[in-house]
């Protein structure tokens, strides 16, 4: 231990001085690459469509903030229905092995966990989505064109699985 602890000390210092006569090129370096993320940014932008100055589209944000919230809560239901039968099947088959049972309980405490924050994040969208209505309940036509939209891409969801469904068993 005390002869590796020069050995360490000297190659610290030596990478060390390396650095610091590197400092300017790994700065120039760095700013072109907060250059390059920022042009990236401009671009993909203009590709989406997107525009500082664009009109507010509830219908949109609505569909996304659903489409978001059923999405965390499906990740939620996933993870407590894991954690939950993963617990249920180590104690039937296994219910004689108390490092086992043991075990099990902690990765369901686990599974409940994430669920927890799956099933969080989606009732923040939720709230979101909610004052999204609430900010529009005055004008019925954008409430009927964001429902629309919402109901619209549920169902092109659902008919997507329901023609995709016989392929996924057939692999």
């Amino acid at each position: 231990m005390i002869l590796l602890l020069p050995k360490l000390v000297a190659a610290i210092d030596s990478v060390h001085r390396t650095l610091i006569s590197s400092a300017k090129q790994w700065k120039k370096t760095g700013v072109a690459l907060i250059a390059l993320a920022r042009q990236a940014e401009i671009s993909v932008n203009r590709m989406m469509g997107y525009r500082e100055d664009r009109p507010p589209r509830p219908a949109i944000d609505a569909t996304v903030l659903a489409g978001d919230v059923l999405l965390y809560w499906m990740f939620s239901g996933y993870w407590f229905a894991l954690g939950s039968l993963s617990m249920l099947l180590i104690v039937v088959k296994q219910p004689h092995q108390f490092r086992l049972i043991a075990l099990a309980v902690a990765c369901t405490l686990f599974f409940y966990v994430i669920a927890a924050i799956y099933r969080n994040l989606g009732t923040k969208k939720w709230r979101t989505l909610a004052n999204l209505f609430r900010a529009h309940a005055g004008n019925r036509p954008c409430l009927l064109r964001m429902s629309a939209s919402i109901a619209t891409c549920m169902l092109v969801i659902a008919a997507a699985e329901y023609f995709a469904l016989p392929y996924m068993h057939s692999v």
